[in-house]
Parts: structure tokens; sequence; C-alpha cells
């Protein structure tokens, strides 16, 4: 998902997968939905018109419970992120980044924990709000430190210990 700055440029801001919904939250309330959807793999959607889905939602308390009951750990995720974004060093944002998407996206595999997403580094930094640059860097000293590895757009993660000791720090 990514939104335009008032710059003009687009900014990742979250990375959907596999069975997650999209403009729940607005659907809701009623209000138009503020980011703009980009595939990084080939995917599918099913979109439902917002009156259907509202009054949906609104007859139906199974509904409700299951939608909040899936949104709620997007939510604290949401404000997890802010709060590491608003006050950590660059290593810190990135690694907060990438240990986000390993909850949400991380396959156990021989190598490590697989991100089941392709990322470049431009997604990278603008969920880390650095830049690109620094983005490089900063994966490079930790793919010669062995905290990860990168093929492509593919990271597997080989030491998550490190990574969130990178939160306390």
């Amino acid at each position: 998902m990514t939104r335009t700055t008032p710059q003009g440029s687009e900014v990742a801001v979250e990375l959907l997968g596999p069975s997650q919904c999209l403009g729940l939250l607005c659907a809701i309330e009623g209000r138009v939905y503020p980011l703009n959807a980009v595939a990084v793999t080939h995917t599918w959607y099913l979109k439902i018109p917002t009156k259907a889905f509202a009054d949906l939602y609104n007859s139906n308390s199974v509904l409700r419970d299951t939608l909040l009951r899936s949104l709620a750990p997007r939510l604290r995720h949401a404000h997890e992120m802010m709060a590491r974004m608003s006050s950590g060093k660059i290593e810190q944002r990135l690694a907060a980044v990438i240990l986000i998407l390993v909850g949400s996206y991380g396959e156990k595999s021989q190598k490590g924990i697989e991100l089941t997403v392709p990322l470049t580094r431009q997604d990278l930094s603008e969920m880390a709000g650095t830049t690109v640059e620094t983005t490089i860097r900063v994966m490079s000293k930790w793919q010669k430190s062995k905290v990860l590895t990168t093929e492509n757009q593919w990271i597997t993660v080989q030491n998550i210990d490190f990574l969130e000791s990178m939160l306390s720090a």
C-alpha cells in the first residue's frame, strides 16, 4: 500500500499478503480509501461495493466480531511501527520493518526465515523512512555479518536475535 507525498513521490506504508483485506475501516466509516494498492507479485482480489459491504456489516454481528479480531493485530503492528519510526535510528527502523515483515510473511527454512514476498531496496527504504543508499549500506553490513542474505528481491533472515536486539538498543 502506498501513499503519495506532497512532493509527488510514492511511499510504501504497508505490505499486505494473502487473505488480508484493505479498506475495511474506510468502508465501515463510509470514507474514501487514502492509499494506492501496488502489486509486487501476481495477485487477484475481490472488490465488494461499499454499500453492499456496509449493509452486510451492519446486519451481521458475527462478521463484525471477525473483522474486529482481524483488524486488531494490524492496528497494533501499525502503532508499534509508528513508535519505532518516530524515535529509532536507521538500523533500528530497518530492523523493525524486517521483523514486522517476518511476522507476516516469514517462513522457516533450512537457510533461516525466508520472506515470501519480493522486496526491493526502494521498498525497504520507503517503509523505514530512509534513503535507498542508506538501506543498501545497512543491508550490506548485515549480509557481511550473516544477519541476513538477499538474492535478487528475496530476503532470508539468518539471525533474528540480532534484529530483535536492535530494537532494544
